[in-house]
């Protein structure tokens, strides 16, 4: 792996990053504020605390602008070679890599240090990326399996994506792409699953009239459950009890 440049960047007043095609890879670790940068047509909005991994070869650019009361703050370096898992990533332990950032400025910017430890110092930013990663992913399977038990025992409230990142803290964003990389779909959609499967359940397993199930699902408006339902499973909750009808019933 091949060191080239690196540097901390805070931005002064309004900001967009620019648009370009380079013949070097680079990883930005946000410190303050947001970035809205994209590469070949995936967008990426960076927080405080997130990593992205710019490939070499492919453009990238920003494709919003901050805010000038909001300032910007990131480290940057730029490298050739390395290998890496994901390009982005919330990391758990930001103060690790800001750390080695810091480390690698002073190595490229102290003429008393060799070449080779900017390079060594580059190896480990890239190393520690990588290690955030399973980390966050240890981390995200723990907090996620909380947060889907939470929605799996409320799925008879009216609940959303904000009223679940509230309860666990989360912003609503967050918790999106935490649902995504883990389950292929976002949080809204998860919810709405979870929400099916009771009203299913109640329909399968319980004579209740519908309308009874309706309030016990969350819905105040048995209209709105109507279409609700319908939209999600493509036939009416009567239609779909229907399907169901036949059973075997012991006793003893």
């Amino acid at each position: 792996m091949k060191y080239l440049s690196s540097g901390e960047f805070h931005s002064q007043g309004s900001w967009i990053h620019p648009r370009r095609v380079l013949d070097s890879n680079e990883i930005i670790v946000m410190t303050e504020g947001h970035a809205y940068i994209d590469e070949d047509g995936t967008s990426y909005v960076l927080h405080a605390g997130d990593a992205l991994l710019l490939e070499k070869g492919k453009e990238h650019g920003g494709y919003k602008e901050n805010q000038a009361q909001e300032p910007v703050g990131f480290y940057w370096v730029h490298f050739r070679g390395g290998q890496w898992k994901k390009k982005y990533c919330t990391l758990p332990q930001p103060y690790q890599i800001q750390l080695l950032f810091r480390q690698l400025l002073h190595y490229s910017n102290t003429i008393q240090y060799p070449v080779e430890a900017s390079d060594a110092c580059a190896a480990l930013i890239l190393m520690e990326f990588n290690a955030q990663q399973d980390m966050a992913a240890d981390t995200r399977a723990a907090s996620l399996g909380k947060v889907c038990e939470w929605i799996r025992i409320n799925a008879d409230s009216k609940i959303t994506v904000r009223t679940v990142a509230q309860k666990f803290g989360y912003h609503e964003d967050y918790m999106t792409r935490l649902f995504k990389d883990q389950f292929g779909i976002g949080m809204k959609a998860y919810i709405n699953e979870e929400r099916t499967k009771r009203i299913k359940g109640l329909l399968l397993t319980t004579s209740y009239p519908i309308k009874q199930i309706a309030s016990m699902s969350g819905f105040d408006d048995y209209k709105e459950f109507l279409k609700f339902f319908r939209y999600h499973e493509g036939l009416s909750p009567s239609s779909f009890r229907k399907l169901y009808f036949n059973t075997h019933l012991n006793k003893r």
